[in-house]
């Protein structure tokens, strides 16, 4: 019983809070090219590639950042495993990501899928 009521209060602070959605991402795509950058504020790795981020969302680059701690639905349903990972999208669909503190290779990938 203990275990069930400490089940029920999660799901519901969860549902309290938002984090439940039946769709791959609670983001408005409309055919649009996104950048998700999946992060954590206690991990160092993630720290060190936030300015790079920044730059490319001063360049104009579609960005959204999604904080793996309070957002850990979205996280799952994105099979993110390890930050920080950055998923591109395009036309909705996921068509590649980058693990890790890899700011060249993410600025790459970006030229290359926001033509």
């Amino acid at each position: 019983m203990k275990h069930f009521l400490n089940f029920l209060v999660v799901i519901l602070l969860i549902v309290s809070a938002g984090c439940i959605s039946t769709e791959k991402t609670d983001l408005d795509m409309n055919g649009q090219t996104l950048m998700i950058e999946f992060y954590s504020t206690t991990c160092p790795a993630c720290e060190e590639l936030s300015p790079h981020i920044d730059e490319l969302e001063d360049e104009g680059y579609n960005i959204s950042r999604i904080n793996v701690n309070e957002n850990g639905q979205m996280a799952m349903n994105y099979g993110i495993n390890l930050v920080p990972t950055v998923v591109f999208i395009k036309d909705g669909e996921e068509v590649d990501r980058v693990i890790g503190n890899q700011p060249e290779l993410i600025k790459s990938k970006a030229e290359e899928y926001f033509k």
